[in-house]
This record gives structure tokens, sequence and C-alpha cells, in this order.
């Protein structure tokens, strides 16, 4: 090779080195001996791995921007996904976070929760922070017809589980639930078998029994969102 390559490809050496030794010297001086690091803070907060600072005052922390099927291909693009993995819809304008309960494995089917809390569509009460249900019963229907009249809803609304309802009926006003004594239970999404399910709170909020899917009882949709 002559010389003058021979230097130029020295200097290109030399000078990748030179930068990464700059980099790796100004972020080993933010790592403390506890692990944490700082960006923007020469001591970061020893309860904080991650300590942010603007230097400026101006600048805010920016976390991965996903569309609604970016989100959905998450789990089937990694087989799993991280218990309170976060991102921002911006399609949607919320923040995810995966609310898999701690017992679960990562690589169950993530449980997204967005915060702040989505309003509840019309004609829907809000349930704590974790979702909605309809403030009033449906029209009596058979079992398979209630559960496509929730999922017919858009957004993400499904007949309500047996946990549900009952969180729903045990924690929101009991106005909402005052036909139940008469009603003859509610249909909830737990079928028992191929032609039976659950319906829940003839006459109280934990009662419950089993029918036949083909019996027309009232029901109510929940929505998660």
């Amino acid at each position: 090779m002559p010389p003058l390559k021979i230097f130029k490809a020295l200097k290109k050496i030399l000078l990748s080195a030179l930068f990464f030794a700059s980099v790796f010297t100004k972020v080993s001086a933010q790592v403390q001996s506890f692990g944490n690091v700082g960006i923007g803070v020469t001591t970061p907060q020893p309860d904080a791995i991650l300590d942010v600072e603007s230097s400026t005052g101006d600048r805010g922390l920016l976390i991965p921007r996903l569309t609604s099927l970016q989100m959905d291909s998450i789990f089937l693009h990694h087989g799993q996904v991280s218990h309170g993995l976060m991102f921002y819809n911006k399609e949607e304008g919320v923040f995810y976070y995966n609310a898999l309960p701690a017992n679960s494995q990562p690589t169950s089917p993530p449980v997204w929760q967005t915060f702040p809390f989505k309003k509840c569509p019309t004609n829907f009460v809000a349930v704590g922070q974790e979702f909605c249900i309809f403030n009033n019963p449906q029209s009596a229907a058979t079992w398979e017809t209630a559960a496509a009249a929730c999922q017919s809803i858009p957004g993400n609304a499904h007949l309500c589980s047996w946990a549900e309802w009952l969180t729903a009926c045990q924690t929101v006003s009991a106005t909402i639930f005052t036909g139940m004594t008469t009603g003859g239970g509610e249909w909830v999404d737990d079928a028992t078998s191929a032609t039976d399910a659950l319906f829940v709170g003839n006459g109280t909020c934990p009662a419950r029994g089993e029918a036949a899917t083909s019996t027309q009882k009232q029901y109510r949709c929940c929505y998660r969102k």
C-alpha cells in the first residue's frame, strides 16, 4: 500500500479512537459506583437508576412513539412484552404501559393500560382507573347475542367478565345495579361449557349461577382503554 494511503488509514483509525475515548470519558464520569446514570447531571440521585436533567431548562424526555399497528406488533415480533413496557401512541394521544400481573410471564399476551385514563364512552361509567361498565343493563338476549353486541361497540368493548362485573357491583354507586334483585341475573363472559354460561347478580353482587346460552338474560358491556 502506498505511504499516502497508509497515512490516511492510520489517521482515520486514530480519529475514531479519540472520538470513542471522548464519548466513553463523558459517559463514565456520570456513572456512579452504585450503578445509576446521570444525563445532564454530574451526580445522579442515588435512588434513581437514570437521572435526566435539561441543562437549558427547556427540554423534556421523549419516549418511543408508535402507531396502533406497531403497538400490536410488539408481541408478535418479539414473542414477549416486558412488565411495565411503556410507549406513546401517537394516533390516540395517550401513553400505554403493559400492566401484566406480576405473577405472569412476559411471554403472556400484554395487558395494555393507558395513562392518564381515557374518558369512558357514552352510557358507560368508570370503575376506578381500570375500566368502564354500562350504567344500565341491556335488554335481555341470548349469551351469544350479548357478546356480539358488546364486541360491535367501537373500541375495546366486550361482554363483562365475572371479575369485572363483581368489582363494578361492589364499588360503583349501587343505583346502577338496583334492578338485579328482580332481573334474574346478568350474563358475563364466562362460558362454563359448550352450551352453558355464567350469569351473576341474581339478588346480590356475589350471587351467580349457570344457564343455557340460549336463555334470554340482561347483560352489560365493559370497556378497557
